[in-house]
């Protein structure tokens, strides 16, 4: 078998495996939904979120078509140091999880509400996930440039700085209350 074919036949095989993943948590998600309907309990997320969270979307995907608009062009004027279509792929899904978590935090629309102190923990581990994947990739030569891990760094400090300006504003917000 080529070296093609054995790429292409893994390829598929990723995405099988990713599709079926992903299927069955939409199944089950789909289900739960129902189940909570007919027990007549309120939706995760009120309406409010839902917005922040549909704006954070497309915040993250702007910022993900200018970046691969920027990517291409560099990519195109021959800069080495943007490494090859792997480091492209975890730095695009490092920015647009970062835009997206942070606009979400910064909104209140990044956890329901029912688990709203966690966010910021979930935050982090999601964050602490996505550079075990870029460890992984960078340790076994499929990365080679520490581009990812700059993305990585500048979604931790993006993450730390609104998380407190969140908290900020919710303590001006308390005292402004408390003051009434």
């Amino acid at each position: 078998m080529s070296e093609n074919m054995q790429f292409i036949l893994m390829l598929g095989i990723l995405i099988f495996i990713f599709g079926a993943y992903f299927a069955a948590l939409a199944i089950a998600g789909w289900y739960d939904k129902k189940e909570r309907e007919k027990r007549g309990e309120l939706p995760m997320f009120d309406e409010r979120q839902r917005l922040a969270r549909l704006r954070a979307g497309n915040h993250a995907l702007y910022a993900l078509i200018v970046f691969l608009i920027l990517w291409t062009a560099l990519d195109q004027l021959g800069y080495d140091w943007l490494g090859d279509s792997w480091s492209m792929l975890l730095c695009a899904l490092l920015l647009a999880w970062g835009i997206w978590a942070a606009d979400c935090i910064r909104n209140d629309g990044f956890i329901s509400w029912k688990h709203k102190g966690m966010s910021n923990a979930y935050a982090f581990s999601v964050l602490a996930i996505l550079i075990k994947l870029f460890n992984t990739f960078h340790s076994s030569g499929i990365i080679k440039t520490l581009l990812p891990f700059i993305f990585w760094c500048a979604d931790a400090l993006l993450l730390i700085v609104v998380i407190v300006y969140k908290r900020r504003k919710d303590k001006q917000v308390e005292k402004e209350c408390d003051d009434l």
